[in-house]
């Protein structure tokens, strides 16, 4: 057996495969950089300060439930193939924001406890 390796170092010398390895490391590198400066700026593009979606939900393949901030009023929506519509108007004081992380610490039976809890006091 040949060892490939062993032939073109001892043939051309070290210079050529440490130049061709920091080739393609400089691209891979100009490849990552170009992928995060794409992602800032179609993410500057897109920001809004004034519409925030709050929470989606998705009910089938096309189907959904969001919830939006527009200003300082809340709207439940359901979006589908035909287009989009709003359910409800929601009052912001009566939404209670649960980090995500939070949700998995809680037992279900306490979560049950709680919205059991809310329900009667209403």
């Amino acid at each position: 057996m040949i060892n490939y390796s062993a032939v073109v170092a001892s043939r051309f010398g070290i210079a050529p495969v440490v130049m061709y390895v920091l080739a393609v490391i400089a691209v891979i590198a100009l490849a990552y950089l170009t992928t995060i400066a794409v992602a800032k700026l179609y993410n500057k593009g897109t920001g809004s300060t004034n519409i925030k979606i709050i929470e989606r939900v998705n009910i089938a393949t096309d189907k959904s439930l969001w919830l939006i901030s527009l200003g300082e009023k809340y709207y439940f929506l359901y979006t589908d193939r035909n287009g989009l519509s709003k359910i409800d108007e929601v009052d912001g004081t009566t939404l209670t924001f649960v980090e995500r992380g939070e949700v998995k610490n809680q037992l279900f039976v306490n979560l049950l406890k709680n919205k059991l809890k809310r329900s009667a006091d209403d």
